[in-house]
């Protein structure tokens, strides 16, 4: 079994505002209840205010500099955002018409999700005898835990049209209705992605919730036993 790595994304926090050392020493002075500048602070025509073309220049200068700066901090924020994930519902379809995916990176996102559900992700395939004696575990488990925030899903390795082609009235045929995909993808790569040690044999089954799961290079004998490999997610 392999354990997760947990990510803590941070929210980068954005730089304080300074105040400007010019509006510092723009002070005011309250003598005899009138308020008044310091003299030897101002240019000479300042003393009798500023043109009115120059105060609405100031203040457009000034609301432009407001605008600038809330753009930028918005950018900021939506830096520190995690990238959007496919929801599971896009990639799937049912074991009477299932997808068929030429390459890993289409099917990735299912192994992606940050929903809080538990994910039983089987691969199996026609040839594969002890796949297809497990099937009717996973659906039983499918059954007993519908109310609960779990989604098995079956994802075949088969490569072979005919084959491709016999999923459906095979599955039909053992009662199996779970979300079904076919991964025609026969690169080593994205299998070394999903798990260092995997060497493509079958059936192998991920589980995980979020950031924390779990690999079973192995078959499910019984329903307690495949049951077991959920139950330490669920619930968390």
């Amino acid at each position: 079994m392999v354990g997760g790595a947990l990510f803590v994304c941070r929210t980068a926090q954005p730089p304080a505002i300074r105040t400007s050392p010019c509006s510092a020493a723009r002070r005011i002075h309250e003598e005899g209840g009138a308020t008044a500048r310091s003299s030897h602070l101002l240019m000479p025509h300042a003393r009798h205010g500023f043109p009115a073309g120059f105060r609405g220049l100031k203040k457009g200068l000034s609301l432009r500099m407001r605008i600038l700066f809330l753009f930028f901090l918005a950018a900021w924020c939506g830096c520190s955002e995690s990238p959007s994930v496919a929801p599971v519902g896009d990639l799937l379809g049912p074991a009477s018409a299932p997808p068929v995916y030429a390459d890993y990176g289409e099917l990735s996102p299912l192994f992606e999700q940050r929903d809080d559900t538990t994910y039983l992700i089987n691969f199996w395939a026609t040839w594969c005898k002890p796949c297809l004696e497990e099937l009717p575990l996973l659906q039983q488990l499918n059954d007993e835990r519908s109310g609960e925030a779990l989604r098995v899903v079956l994802v075949s390795l088969d490569t072979e049209a005919g084959a491709i082609e016999r999923i459906p009235t095979y599955l039909e045929s053992r009662a199996i209705d779970l979300p079904t995909v076919v991964l025609t993808d026969e690169r080593s790569s994205w299998k070394r992605e999903l798990d260092e040690k995997w060497d493509g044999s079958l059936p192998t089954t991920f589980v995980y919730r979020n950031d924390l799961r779990y690999i079973y290079r192995r078959p499910f004998r019984t329903l307690p036993d495949v049951a077991s490999a959920v139950e330490p997610l669920l619930g968390k």
